[in-house]
């Protein structure tokens, strides 16, 4: 009440429904791993955002009512703050629907809008983290959220490129921070492959793969059933090297199984490296929680590169988690000059 004056109540309104989404959340605090882990912004819905979000009207009505202009100023920084949180949430989402397009296979027509959309929200993430970036040092942290890293942005445009949609088609969209150009340099020409690699039987993985695994007790990495399985795992993956030049052109696809908490972190990544191991450029693709996903990651290989490092992960898992590999297969090939 001293803080916020006539405007407390629906302030506590507001902090009291951010309290018990953190209070009754299943997932460990260390789990979540902050900012880092996007998909933590799952232990939000519509609802509880909408709620918060009448809170904060309702707060900002009574502060224009108060002599004191500082409860004003509060409010609005409160605002500032939670309008991150709530564009964050929409893009987050806007991810989701394309990841759930793409495996239905549904029309291109449909893909764009959803491409469309996810721009939309792109942009006003991006603006509300522009209108605190003065105020709050920390709100950097969250650029990390602007990433493709949950977006299927390479399978979309491989979708399209087999529908025969061009470049130039999309460009007439006008999308203002989605760089498709990049994505089409590598679906555009179908040259032979230098490198093919790939494997559905996993019985002799540790003889193919480097492998990762610290872990608790009671991790499980290996076979089961003809797929590579991942259980409680804090940190467990298998990668390869592969022998490459500049401008060649990977494509990393595969089929796995995910069924992951918030805050789990499950990936596909390519790792460029230069002739001293210094890592030149990565990518990487985090998986939805799925029961079936068919991945597709692909990049161009930058200046100065030796050899990829192409591997897939779990981390961070909860009781209840589960991650499979059926199949995974790279391509590598020169990009044209």
């Amino acid at each position: 009440t001293r803080y916020f004056k006539s405007a407390a109540e629906p302030m506590r309104n507001f902090f009291n429904i951010a309290n018990q989404i953190w209070k009754y959340r299943k997932t460990p605090t260390r789990w979540l791993a902050f900012f880092k882990a996007e998909n933590a912004l799952l232990l939000l819905n519509k609802t509880l955002l909408k709620n918060m979000s009448d809170a904060l009207l309702e707060a900002e009505k009574l502060a224009n009512t108060e002599q004191n202009k500082n409860v004003k100023k509060r409010i609005q920084e409160v605002r500032q703050c939670f309008e991150i949180t709530q564009t964050a949430y929409n893009l987050h989402i806007s991810k989701i629907e394309m990841n759930d397009l793409l495996q239905t296979n549904t029309t291109s027509e449909i893909l764009i809008q959803a491409l469309k959309k996810y721009d939309n929200l792109k942009t006003k993430f991006l603006l509300a983290l522009e209108n605190t970036k003065h105020d709050f040092s920390y709100n950097k942290d969250f650029e990390l959220y602007t990433h493709e890293r949950f977006a299927p942005i390479d399978k979309l445009i491989l979708h399209l490129h087999k529908k025969n949609i061009t470049f130039n088609q999309l460009e007439n969209l006008h999308l203002k921070n989605v760089n498709l150009a990049h994505s089409f340099k590598i679906f555009e020409s179908n040259e032979p492959e230098k490198i093919f690699f790939s494997i559905t039987n996993w019985n002799l993985y540790d003889k193919i793969f480097s492998t990762m695994h610290k872990d608790f007790e009671d991790a499980y990495m290996g076979v089961n059933c003809n797929f590579l399985t991942f259980k409680n795992c804090e940190l467990s993956g298998i990668a390869k090297n592969f022998q490459i030049n500049q401008s060649d052109k990977i494509i990393f696809s595969g089929e796995i199984e995910n069924i992951a908490s918030p805050g789990t972190l499950c990936y596909a990544t390519i790792v460029f490296l230069g002739k001293n191991n210094e890592e030149l450029k990565r990518k990487t693709l985090i998986f939805q929680s799925r029961k079936k996903i068919n991945f597709v990651l692909a990049d161009i290989s930058p200046f100065g590169v030796k050899k990829a490092n192409i591997g897939i992960y779990a981390t961070r898992q909860k009781k209840g988690d589960l991650f499979r590999v059926k199949t995974l297969e790279v391509k590598i090939s020169p990009t044209k000059k």
